[in-house]
């Protein structure tokens, strides 16, 4: 497993993306979301499983969650039931056993 940021503290944004050697990464996909989404950044403080990291909002609602790891990246997407059941046709049976629980 990799290394997360812990700790008690008050990061930034460009701290949090700056632990990670793939910050280069984070940068394009952030960009590569924001042609789509207006996008809310929001610091998320030292989670018990992920530590420091940032969730992307669009409007009131999650996009994705990035915790920075020393070597790489835990990027998890949520997508709604209802858009799940509209793009089902086209995941792989390991997204569909994963994300569906199928």
């Amino acid at each position: 497993m990799d290394e997360k940021l812990r700790g008690k503290g008050d990061y930034s944004i460009e701290e949090i993306m700056s632990f990670s050697s793939r910050k280069d990464d984070w940068i394009q996909l952030e960009s590569k979301l924001s042609e789509d989404y207006i996008l809310d950044k929001i610091v998320i403080k030292d989670s018990p499983s992920q530590g420091w990291g940032v969730n992307y909002r669009v409007g009131k609602n999650s996009l994705c969650y990035i915790h920075p790891e020393r070597k790489s990246l835990f990027i998890a997407f949520q997508i709604s039931e209802e858009k799940i059941e509209k793009i089902k046709s086209q995941l792989s049976e390991y997204c569909l056993k994963v994300c569906v629980g199928k």
